[in-house]
């Protein structure tokens, strides 16, 4: 998915997170095509810092193709899923289970409806099983996490990963190639959009 070099996912604060190496063997979503994995790692020590730019995942801004889009997609729903399990389980705040139940209720839609438009599109093709490195890490962070400091790394990603999905699904609903996706992409949208006001209000509170 084409976005601008300069994108980035903004972590804050305390919650910030590293990013891990290049993992090639990574689970794509068609095998040899591999849409990369990520940068270098940002040392956990300059992100405990403040503010910490991050380059966007190469798999959310690599080009417009049906391929690449499906597997930033689906890799997307996979972590919010995942982080968001994570937070029913370990987060002593309602309103931040709340939030968690809802991102596994949509993001599980979501990855159903994204299955779909695959099949309407006619491609042999399935949406990725396994997360790539970069999202492994942040769940990873995510469960080394101190009890009272969960709340903030869990709203932090959020954050950063609706960001990052949002500039995904924009971009391919405008620019992507394939009717079927680019449809699946112009109704999905709008409700990260809506996930990334919530988690902003959320954090504020």
């Amino acid at each position: 998915m084409t976005l601008s070099s300069g994108s980035r996912i903004a972590l804050c604060g305390a919650a910030v997170l590293a990013l891990a190496a290049c993992d090639p063997a990574g689970d794509d979503a068609t095998r040899g095509t591999g849409p990369g994995d990520e940068a270098g790692p940002t040392s956990n020590a300059a992100a405990m810092a403040g503010n910490v730019s991050i380059p966007t995942p190469p798999d959310a801004r690599a080009d417009d193709s049906p391929a690449s889009y499906i597997l930033a997609a689906g890799r997307s729903d996979l972590y919010e899923i995942e982080a968001s399990e994570l937070a029913v389980d370990r987060s002593d705040s309602p309103a931040v289970r709340a939030f968690a139940h809802k991102m596994i209720a949509d993001h599980t839609m979501t990855s159903q409806r994204l299955k779909e438009a695959i099949g309407q599109a006619g491609l042999n093709q399935v949406p990725p099983s396994a997360l790539d490195t970069a999202r492994k890490g942040m769940l990873t962070d995510l469960t080394n996490a101190q009890d009272d400091q969960f709340d903030a790394a869990y709203l932090s990603q959020q954050i950063a990963a609706h960001e990052d999905a949002l500039a995904l699904h924009s971009s391919y609903a405008e620019a992507g190639d394939q009717p079927a996706l680019r449809a699946f992409a112009a109704e999905t949208a709008p409700k990260i959009r809506e996930h990334l006001k919530m988690v902003r209000d959320l954090r504020t509170k």
